[in-house]
């Protein structure tokens, strides 16, 4: 019984037809087609098959995706959060790299403050040793400190057994300029640079490899070029009479950067003003670099 009504099935299953298109109005026949219900079956399951994928590829590969409940929702937030962490790291980027020009800024103008890092602070250490040394002083004890505080009054900056200094003379710099040093370093006078006088029109060369990241007039200092070395070491080059270099522009160590001269306010006679800056600190320049 059972074999009769598979038997039946299958025949209807493939039992022809013929599916014929004519015209509405005159009856002309335009085209047939031989089939069967199999072949109906078959092009109606290929064809919902084929419209599934379709869907899929088109929601999956394109923006189309975005309108999914729930799916654009946790897309909004993954780029919100990239978003955020950009925005971090560039606002950390300016930040920094306003400090930076303004340390320049300061530098230019000769408005810088003095070095006051708890480890250098002479005043601090004194009064440090007067809390734990609690018993009676005698008087060779108290002449020997008022030597040591004397001394360590005039340590302002960096001395050369700091490390800082031990860094510095890993670098190998080229004179400025050759010629007689008329005022040296003195941070205690606000001097935070070594004044060079030569001979006239003589070129002035860059101590190390840098970029030149200023080179303008100013009414103080006349032709100032500054160059930025690494492991964020600045020059200074004050009172030219010509710049042979532009911003942005690199140079090597020892090419002529400008002509020495006397110009702006504060220059009283042909000669370089000479700074050396590191980490925004200025240091004696003499203890690197040999002038004459």
């Amino acid at each position: 019984m059972e074999n009769r009504d598979t038997r039946k099935l299958t025949d209807k299953l493939k039992q022809k037809y013929r599916l014929i298109i004519r015209v509405e109005d005159s009856l002309e026949e335009k085209t047939s087609f031989k089939l069967t219900r199999l072949n109906v079956i078959m092009i109606i399951s290929t064809t919902i098959i084929i419209g599934f994928f379709s869907v899929y590829i088109l929601i999956a590969y394109t923006s189309l995706k975005q309108y999914i409940p729930g799916y654009g929702d946790f897309n909004t937030i993954r780029k919100f959060s990239e978003l955020s962490i950009k925005y971090d790291s560039l606002q950390k980027s300016v930040n920094q790299q306003i400090n930076y020009l303004e340390n320049i800024r300061k530098i230019y103008s000769g408005k810088v403050e003095e070095y006051s890092d708890s480890s250098y602070n002479d005043k601090g250490q004194v009064q440090a040793h007067k809390k734990v040394y609690l018993t009676k002083k005698s008087k060779a004890d108290s002449i020997l400190r008022a030597e040591v505080e004397n001394e360590a009054s005039f340590n302002v900056l960096y001395t050369e057994e700091d490390p800082i200094s031990q860094k510095l003379k890993s670098f190998i710099f080229y004179a400025p300029v050759n010629g007689k040093i008329t005022e040296r370093f003195n941070p205690l006078e606000k001097h935070y640079a070594i004044d060079i006088v030569a001979e006239p029109n003589i070129g002035i060369k860059s101590v190390l490899d840098g970029t030149v990241i200023y080179a303008d007039w100013s009414i103080a200092f006349g032709y100032t070029i500054i160059i930025q070395h690494k492991k964020n070491l600045l020059s200074v080059y004050k009172h030219n009479s010509v710049l042979l270099k532009n911003i942005g522009s690199f140079v090597r160590a020892g090419e002529v950067i400008a002509i020495i001269g006397d110009t702006g306010k504060l220059s009283n006679g042909a000669h370089l003003h000479f700074e050396l800056w590191y980490d925004g600190n200025a240091v004696d320049p003499e203890k690197f670099i040999v002038f004459n």
